[in-house]
């Protein structure tokens, strides 16, 4: 195998690139029948749910995707450090858990 000769330019190319991995955390569930046409509810749970989504934003440094979508009702939180993604995912999906009317996909 032979060795390319770089440009200097093609060196600075290199030097300027940037690898960054992307770790996910989704989850996805459906409201059981009973709740699935109650608007109160369904207020109430996406203002507690957007509450503990900003603790885990700044707890954890990650991200919320709110463009995932699914066939149900889902989330997803991103970030580079796979420790802190996996940290924040578990709180998420603990959270959701102790919602009866939830159930996971």
């Amino acid at each position: 195998m032979t060795q390319q000769t770089l440009s200097k330019k093609q060196e600075a190319a290199l030097l300027a690139l940037e690898f960054r991995a992307i770790h996910t955390a989704t989850i996805q569930y459906v409201l059981s029948d009973a709740r699935a046409h109650d608007d109160d509810f369904q207020f109430a749970l996406a203002d507690a749910i957007d509450e503990k989504v900003a603790q885990l934003k700044a707890q954890y440094s990650v991200d919320y995707n709110g463009e995932f979508l699914c066939q149900g009702e889902s989330h997803q939180l991103t970030g580079s450090n796979l420790h802190s993604v996996n940290s924040a995912g578990r709180e998420l999906a603990l959270f959701l858990a102790e919602y009866e009317s939830i159930k996971f996909v």
